[in-house]
């Protein structure tokens, strides 16, 4: 198999697991599907408000979900909101506020540029902006530029 044939099969691999969900809440009942894209709405009117509300399409199941860290931050840190439970520090990832809060909720823009002392949440921020921006526009050629060699 030829190197591009190789890389038009990861692509077309990749592409087919974007229209499938891959988040799985586990319940006593058994396994629900949600969508990551939905998961990823949810955690920014998350970020909104400070907290998950009944209203959120996902609070049913995420109100039940057994823990499971294999899901991901973003799931866990929803699924201990609706369950009311606190986030450990160090383990978990907090709904931002502050600075990060606000470049969260701040539209898109065709250039953004975050500043600021180190371990200030910039990268953990960026992640979660460059998450939802890819799960909102899936046809965006969004370009990362950092840095250090560790960015």
């Amino acid at each position: 198999m030829s190197t591009l044939t190789a890389i038009r099969s990861q692509v077309n691999t990749i592409k087919a697991a974007l229209h499938t969900p891959q988040v799985l809440a586990t319940t006593e009942t058994g396994q629900e599907e949600i969508d990551p894209r939905a998961l990823m709405r949810s955690f920014m009117v998350a970020v909104e408000l400070q907290k998950i509300t009944e209203h959120d399409p996902l609070f049913g199941t995420l109100s039940i979900a057994l823990p499971d860290p294999e899901q991901g931050l973003i799931y866990e840190c929803l699924r201990k909101l609706a369950q009311g439970e606190e986030p450990v520090k160090g383990e978990d990832l907090f709904l931002p506020s502050g600075k990060s809060r606000e470049f969260l909720l701040t539209p898109l823009r065709r250039l953004n540029v975050m500043w600021g002392a180190v371990r200030s949440s910039k990268s953990v921020t960026a992640d979660l902006y460059w998450l939802n921006r890819i799960a909102n526009n899936p046809r965006a050629k969004p370009w990362m530029i950092g840095n250090t060699l560790d960015t």
